[in-house]
């Protein structure tokens, strides 16, 4: 009996067991039912008939897998092809990343080296500018040098003057041994000595060689001496009228047969010194010297005013009130040491236009009917329209700083720096085709026409070119730094540091005359068929006779 009840107790627990099983397989199956689409592997009801179920589940595996097999062996390829693109995709995005680090690399790389040249540059301009004063630091000094060493041989001169009249000086006699009529303090007198001449500057053309001596008396015919500062550029506008630049930061015109000796206008404006001057009828230095004064008689005599203020002799200054420089002349051009070129409307008196785009000081500027020409210590020329103003070319190319220039048509020659170098632009192109070694130092003054070329430098030398060939025609030794010229024709006429203008023959090869009366050097001169006007570092402008 023991053992039957221990065999109803197992049954009894196998079959709450198998109950709880079968609820949880029920509930399981409700799940799954609920769970997966209805087109899965398991569409009919589960079957819990154990035999059953896994004869139905082997015949639908076994016909899934015959019916699928095409379909499967795609699916294999198409994930093939999968991983393959995801590696293509990963190497080329890679490949991106590279390239983009690079990129960033190469930018940083240059903005440094953006930021390099950009220092480099202002280092440039400040050196350049720092060369620049140097160079007129050396000018000074250089002039000073010549004038130390004339004055020192002037002096030498004297000494030796001296130095032979006391040779023959009498002997002192003492008095009680003399006769009664004999006079000692005429014996005691010393001899005044003979001194010799004042040499201003050595003139060599060529082999010959001539000294020139300061005259005793001015032999200008009139002063000009309005100016509080060097007198550094003119342009004569007619025999009559002039106008004058200077480092008091002014432009000045004056009326040279006015009684007083005052400018009749003046223009403020420039923030530096005044370099360079030029006017709309100003005698160029290539200018038929009888054009101007023609082309004030045929434009004024129409409208019945009265011309004959326009050529006076000079012999008194002009009473008249009549003033013609409006209608010859309406605009001024001036360049300054504060980088601009200026235009000055003379009927109205005010600043027409202002012409930037220089980056130092402008040292030079031309003009003709059209256009304005400026050079300037940054090494460019610079064209200029005159109507709106506005730059049109840039021409570069020039070692140093531009100091001078001349233009007639398309040609254009500049010369400055220390290279002593002109070069020969065709102003269509805006670069230069040719160029002459014209002298061993820095170009100051150039002028040329047709047939020749004629410079002056730093190094002492006048020279003159032939135009076509560059072949040298000519060449002086003035002994000192060159710094103004103009010749027309057969007449020259020239100044040099710690020297007088003086008036040569091209043809005969010698000196005519020389203008006594600055007391420092001239910067600029010009000239016509009667008059010669200078400016000079004296502060004033003298008008002189040819």
């Amino acid at each position: 009996m023991v053992v039957n009840q221990e065999t109803s107790n197992s049954l009894a627990s196998y079959r709450r067991i198998l109950q709880t099983g079968k609820r949880r397989v029920s509930e399981l199956s409700n799940n799954v039912d609920n769970a997966s689409p209805k087109s899965g592997p398991y569409e009919e009801p589960f079957n819990f008939d154990c035999e059953q179920n896994t004869k139905s589940t082997r015949s639908r595996r076994l016909s899934q897998s015959t019916s699928n097999a095409p379909t499967n062996s795609l699916n294999t390829s198409s994930e093939d092809e999968y991983e393959e693109a995801l590696r293509t995709r990963d190497d080329l995005q890679g490949t991106c990343d590279e390239i983009d680090e690079k990129k960033k690399l190469a930018t940083e790389k240059l903005d440094m080296i953006q930021q390099s040249i950009k220092e480099l540059e202002e280092q440039r301009l400040s050196y350049q500018e720092e060369v620049v004063m140097l160079e007129i630091e050396q000018e000074r000094v250089e002039e000073k040098l010549t004038k130390a060493r004339l004055d020192m041989k002037r002096l030498g001169q004297t000494k030796m003057s001296a130095s032979m009249n006391n040779l023959h000086k009498p002997p002192l006699v003492p008095p009680i041994n003399l006769p009664k009529r004999y006079n000692s303090t005429e014996a005691l007198k010393k001899p005044t000595p003979r001194t010799a001449p004042k040499l201003s500057a050595r003139l060599t053309p060529r082999t010959t060689e001539r000294d020139i001596y300061e005259d005793p008396f001015d032999s200008s015919h009139r002063i000009f001496s309005t100016h509080t500062d060097s007198v550094l550029a003119l342009n004569m506008v007619s025999s009559r009228y002039a106008v004058t630049a200077s480092a008091d930061r002014t432009v000045n015109v004056w009326d040279m047969d006015a009684p007083e000796a005052k400018p009749m206008m003046t223009f403020r404006g420039h923030a530096s010194y005044v370099q360079s001057i030029v006017s709309d009828m100003g005698l160029h230095q290539n200018i038929d010297l009888d054009f101007v004064d023609d082309y004030i008689h045929q434009t004024l005599r129409p409208y019945g005013q009265d011309v004959s203020d326009v050529e006076s002799d000079r012999s008194e200054p002009s009473t008249g009130t009549d003033n013609y420089f409006e209608d010859i002349c309406p605009f001024v051009i001036s360049g300054g040491g504060d980088n601009t070129v200026r235009v000055w409307n003379v009927k109205n008196q005010n600043n027409h236009q202002v012409l930037e785009g220089h980056s130092a000081a402008v040292s030079v500027v031309r003009c003709d009917h059209s256009t304005i020409i400026s050079g300037s210590m940054d090494r460019s020329i610079k064209l200029w329209d005159r109507e709106t103003g506005r730059c049109t070319q840039t021409m570069t190319g020039s070692d140093g700083h531009v100091r001078t220039l001349q233009f007639l048509s398309y040609a254009l020659i500049s010369g400055g720096g220390d290279d002593g170098v002109m070069r020969l632009w065709d102003i269509r192109s805006g670069k230069y085709f040719r160029t002459i070694d014209a002298h061993d130092k820095g170009i100051n003054t150039l002028q040329f026409d047709t047939e020749k070329i004629v410079s002056g430098g730093k190094d002492g030398r006048l020279r003159v070119f032939e135009l076509k060939s560059g072949r040298v025609m000519d060449d002086l030794n003035v002994g000192s730094s060159v710094t103004s010229l103009q010749f027309y024709k057969n007449k020259l006429v020239f100044s040099a540091s710690n020297m007088f203008p003086v008036l040569y023959d091209l043809n005969n090869k010698c000196m005519i005359k020389n203008f006594s009366g600055h007391t420092d050097d001239v910067c600029e001169l010009q000239f016509n068929k009667k008059w010669l006007i200078t400016a000079s570092k004296d502060k004033t402008m003298r008008l002189w006779s040819l």
